[in-house]
């Protein structure tokens, strides 16, 4: 049976070897710069969209300013004080659900190895990762919110589907166009997209966290959560008079696939076994995207010392 590069490396790597070639540091570098340039650039792009107003390719002034300032397709008073909180709420709960998971793991340790630790180093040991879920958070939302805002900024008038009739073409906009500063509301649903994503993500790492941890109340309040975030994206719909189901549906597919994509890489991040990985994904990530959170040559010392010796010297038996 032949094997691949990331077995051959691996396999040739001594037991004594624990820091990689000069090369691997150089690849290690470039990446990380590479990497820390794109995230710059989708929260600029992301924050800028969300936050500034931005004037649609197609805007007619004429028919925005006569046509939309009905305030009968405004959102109701009392919901349009309590949206702000709910977005908040529901960006804060997958944070939560992170910091929570990793207290009971620092807490309630299953490796022999973090039993030997006081809970005070195991919790100064955790925060590396903490920092990685929760960087692998927050970039998944700056992505979800740029994809969300930029497509309303390509498709906000006239609506890309067949239900757009007057005086549908105002659904675009929350209020009159000089004072709205979140000019396109509607396609896609922005804060459906957002819920979509807390809930994948905070699935997978309940999953992951009680697989591979002791998280005896993790569950129960990431019950209450989902509960919460169901509840916020119903009230959401209900409550704003200008969205269709079209912009609910293309909110939630745009908030799932980024979960999707993202969420293979929790269990990259806590470093579980590759059995958990989503092999559609795993081609995705390793032969159509570049790989830049680590080097070949980095990746696969780290594989080789995943393995452990006696791993490597059974797996090396079996050729």
């Amino acid at each position: 049976m032949q094997r691949n590069w990331k077995e051959l490396l691996a396999s040739d790597m001594s037991d004594e070897l624990d820091m990689p070639p000069p090369q691997g540091k150089t690849l290690s570098f470039v990446a990380l710069f590479f990497e820390t340039l794109g995230i710059m650039v989708v929260a600029i792009g992301a924050i800028y969209l969300r936050f500034f107003p931005v004037a649609p390719t197609n805007f007619i002034p004429s028919v925005w300013i006569t046509s939309c300032s009905d305030t009968r397709y405004n959102r109701g008073k009392g919901s349009q004080e309590y949206v702000p909180l709910f977005y908040a709420a529901s960006l804060a709960i997958p944070l939560t659900l992170i910091l929570i998971g990793e207290l009971e793991n620092c807490s309630f340790p299953k490796n022999y190895r973090d039993k030997e630790l006081t809970v005070g180093e195991r919790i100064v040991s955790g925060i590396p990762r903490f920092g990685r879920l929760s960087g692998l958070y927050i970039i998944g939302v700056l992505l979800t919110s740029l994809c969300v805002d930029y497509t309303k900024l390509l498709v906000s008038s006239p609506r890309p589907y067949i239900l757009w009739e007057y005086p549908s073409i105002c659904n675009n906009l929350t209020a009159p166009f000089t004072s709205d500063i979140f000019v396109m509301q509607s396609f896609p649903s922005h804060i459906s997209a957002i819920v979509a994503y807390c809930c994948l993500f905070s699935v997978r790492f309940c999953y992951i966290s009680k697989l591979y941890g002791n998280t005896p109340t993790l569950l129960i309040i990431a019950t209450q959560c989902f509960l919460f975030l169901i509840i916020t994206s119903a009230v959401d719909r209900y409550s704003n008079n200008y969205s269709h189901i079209e912009d609910i549906v293309v909110g939630l597919s745009i908030g799932v696939f980024f979960a999707f994509y993202l969420c293979h890489h929790i269990s990259l991040s806590v470093r579980v076994r590759d059995e958990l990985n989503f092999p559609p994904l795993d081609i995705i990530h390793h032969r159509v995207l570049p790989r830049v959170s680590l080097p070949p040559v980095t990746e696969a010392i780290n594989h080789g010392r995943m393995l452990g010796p006696q791993q490597q010297r059974q797996k090396n038996s079996a050729y």
